[in-house]
């Protein structure tokens, strides 16, 4: 018999899924970024597992302070406690 425990019929979470956050560039290095997001948490992030959309000079270099609009995996940015973005179409949900 089923209990309130039964997690048989939950659908496995999608390790592909994609979320984005909204951050401040603290420090950038080759491997990893530094940000803090609108909560005022910060994390390194390492580059092979995001992609930077907004942010970087004419000369295409990215500075402290700049304001980065990231794409990563939903795991990371839940296991770094990471605030997501809205995305387009989702409104406001309260």
């Amino acid at each position: 018999m089923p209990g309130f425990t039964d997690r048989a019929g939950l659908p496995a979470p999608d390790p592909h899924r994609k979320v984005q956050v909204r951050c401040t560039l603290l420090e950038a290095r080759i491997k990893a970024v530094l940000v803090i997001d609108e909560a005022r948490v910060s994390a390194w992030l390492p580059r092979g597992q995001i992609s930077i959309e907004e942010g970087g000079g004419s000369d295409g270099a990215m500075r402290s302070g700049q304001q980065l609009r990231i794409t990563l995996p939903a795991w990371l940015a839940e296991r770094e406690q990471l605030t997501v973005t809205v995305g387009d179409g989702q409104g406001r949900l309260f």
